[in-house]
């Protein structure tokens, strides 16, 4: 399983930064998640990645602010039609509006908590939370992926959390995009890594 950072607010050298947030989940299906705040970034990103567009399978926006849907317009003139999973109604080809819970291929499903969606992730060694600014709480996020399965790790842009004590038992943490504390989670915990585009987690 790996987990490709296309868009994010700090880059690698030779890729572009943009305020925003979008990874590719390569599993069963290669999904994206998210599409950062405009086409050329993203599209510039997904080109140094080796990334086709046309090799995406599925598109899971987290929410609809202009920083995670930005770039879907351009993506799609690239990709054409394409599966897309939403919290909200999109009035586009094969999107589907997701109120509970989607699942868009074996061991990858989108769960709703309203106004956001994260992806749930079932990896070798557990499972992996991504999200996109969490919204409704990266705590409430962790409590309710709970329900199926240990949680190994968060991915994503965490927010304003502030209960960071939450974090002690996870395996990997990976803060990204608008996360307040992202400097003393990567200072405090072992397991946290950075985040910036151009990067990729591979965990198996």
């Amino acid at each position: 399983m790996k987990i490709i950072i296309v868009y994010d607010n700090e880059a690698e050298e030779g890729f572009r930064a943009g305020w925003g947030f979008s990874c590719l989940v390569e599993g069963e299906k290669n999904i994206l998640f998210d599409t950062g705040a405009d086409g050329p970034t993203l599209l510039s990103n997904m080109e140094k990645l080796g990334i086709n567009p046309k090799s995406i399978d599925a598109v899971v926006l987290s929410h609809p602010h202009g920083d995670h849907t930005g770039g879907l317009h351009d993506f799609l003139k690239r990709r054409g039609e394409v599966e897309i999973y939403a919290p909200f109604k999109l009035d586009l080809p094969n999107s589907h509006q997701v109120s509970d819970i989607a699942e868009i291929c074996k061991g990858i499903s989108a769960h709703s908590l309203g106004f956001e969606q994260y992806l749930l992730v079932d990896t070798p060694k557990g499972l992996l939370i991504i999200g996109g600014c969490s919204h409704p709480g990266l705590g409430r996020m962790i409590e309710d992926a709970s329900r199926f399965g240990e949680v190994y790790g968060v991915l994503g842009g965490f927010h304003d959390f502030m209960e960071l004590e939450k974090l002690e038992p996870l395996k990997f943490i990976a803060p990204c995009h608008c996360t307040a504390k992202k400097r003393e989670i990567l200072e405090r915990f072992p397991q946290a890594k950075k985040c910036a585009a151009g990067k990729n987690f591979e965990i198996k």
